[in-house]
C-alpha cells in the first residue's frame, strides 16, 4: 500500500505533464473486493483501481509479486516493467513516464 500512496502523489502530475493515465489493479479475491472502493476513498487516491477478482490480469502478465508496475507507451506496448517497491521508486517511474513521453527507449 506505499506504493499506492507514494504513486497517488505523482499521478496527477504525470496526467498532466504527459497525458500519462495510471491505473492500480487490486487482486483482492470476490471476499474481500467489497473493501477496495472504500479503502480508495478514505486515502483519497486520485486514480482509477481495478479489480482482479481471479488474477486473471496478473496470470496473464506472469506477475510473481506484488507490487508490480507496468508502462505501456501510446501504442499499447508493455515498455517497462518493475516488481517490488522500495521507497523513491515513484521518482524513478515519473523519469520513466517522461522518457516514454519523449519517445525515448527506456531498459526494463
Amino acid at each position: 500500500m506505499k506504493e499506492l500512496t507514494a504513486f497517488a502523489d505523482y499521478a496527477i502530475d504525470l496526467e498532466e505533464e504527459y497525458g500519462a493515465k495510471v491505473l492500480a489493479v487490486s487482486i483482492d479475491d470476490t471476499r474481500n473486493s467489497s473493501r477496495v472502493a472504500p479503502m480508495v476513498q478514505g486515502q483519497g487516491w486520485d486514480y482509477t483501481v481495478l479489480l482482479d477478482e481471479n488474477q486473471d490480469l496478473k496470470r496473464n502478465l506472469g506477475i510473481v509479486n506484488v507490487p508490480f508496475t507496468i508502462v505501456l507507451n501510446s501504442d499499447g506496448e508493455v515498455v517497462w516493467k518493475h516488481s517490488g517497491y522500495s521507497p523513491g521508486d515513484e521518482e524513478n517511474l515519473a523519469e520513466i513516464v517522461a522518457k516514454v513521453a519523449r519517445g525515448e527507449s527506456v531498459e526494463h
